[in-house]
């Protein structure tokens, strides 16, 4: 009778270890569709941002907007949102050249410094 209570408890730690493992596997997937997601929202609104500033200087004689709100005025509604590294959707948007404003919190940068050989891009704040 005691081999058969040994085997019951085996079993019963061998099912629960199974769970576990299924959970764990779940949430991992979950995690790694919800990140690849965030990226590829990102990269279609950097794309809506791209797109807009070229639309933008065929509109105004191949002049670069100084900030990229005045977008919202004729090309976009409004600004579209980047994720940053913690997840969290940001559109907030940092003007002037790259090496003053990228902190990586997400949202976007524009470089509006003509000095700058990114002049006129938006870039992703992001690590």
């Amino acid at each position: 009778m005691k081999n058969r209570d040994k085997i019951f408890r085996i079993e019963i730690a061998v099912a629960i270890l199974l769970i576990i493992l299924l959970w764990w596997g779940t949430i991992y997937k979950i995690m790694h569709l919800r990140e690849n997601a965030q990226k590829s929202i990102s990269a279609r609104n950097h794309s809506k941002l791209t797109d807009s500033i070229a639309v933008y200087r065929g509109d105004h004689q191949g002049r670069c907007p100084d900030t990229l709100e005045e977008l919202l005025k004729e090309h976009l509604e409004k600004i579209p949102h980047n994720y940053g590294a913690d997840g969290k959707k940001n559109a907030r948007v940092k003007n002037g050249a790259r090496a003053e404003v990228f902190d990586g919190s997400g949202g976007w940068i524009y470089i509006n410094e003509p000095a700058d050989k990114d002049y006129c891009k938006v870039l992703p704040n992001i690590y």
